[in-house]
């Protein structure tokens, strides 16, 4: 099998076929698995504004490097609501790769309200990234 350097493009596909599947695997109680393709999703996401960038992505300290820097663009514009969000976005994502190894989540919680809440959190997180991206391709 041959294989190739994802590109952008690709990137931003695979964030949300992740996002998809995650749905796919916590409907049918698979929650490592799941949790895996919200952080995979989130990783995708910012890797593709890190190609584009010309940003360092191939660690985790190195993506979180790159959403701090994007949080700071966006706060720096007088978005300071919006900056937050994605830095928990991504904090959250982090979680649920934890999770993954540990299943340390508390999925349960307030009634399946904090999962929903931490969910939410990751999907708008990679929809932002990936608006920010699609952003890059036409400057």
């Amino acid at each position: 099998m041959q294989t190739h350097p994802m590109g952008v493009v690709e990137h931003r596909e695979t964030a949300r076929t992740f996002l998809r599947e995650a749905d796919d695997f916590f409907r049918l109680g698979d929650d490592l698995q799941g949790a895996e393709k919200m952080w995979g999703a989130a990783a995708h996401a910012v890797i593709a504004v890190c190609q584009q960038r010309g940003w360092r992505h191939r660690s985790h300290p190195a993506m979180d490097d790159a959403v701090q820097l994007v949080a700071g663009e966006i706060r720096d514009a007088g978005n300071p609501d919006a900056a937050n969000s994605l830095r928990y976005g991504f904090v959250i994502a982090s979680q649920y790769h934890v999770h993954f190894y540990h299943r340390d989540m508390d999925l349960e919680g307030g009634n399946g309200r904090y999962f929903n809440t931490a969910k939410e959190a990751v999907e708008q997180f990679v929809d932002r990234m990936v608006a920010i991206s699609e952003s890059l391709d036409s400057q």
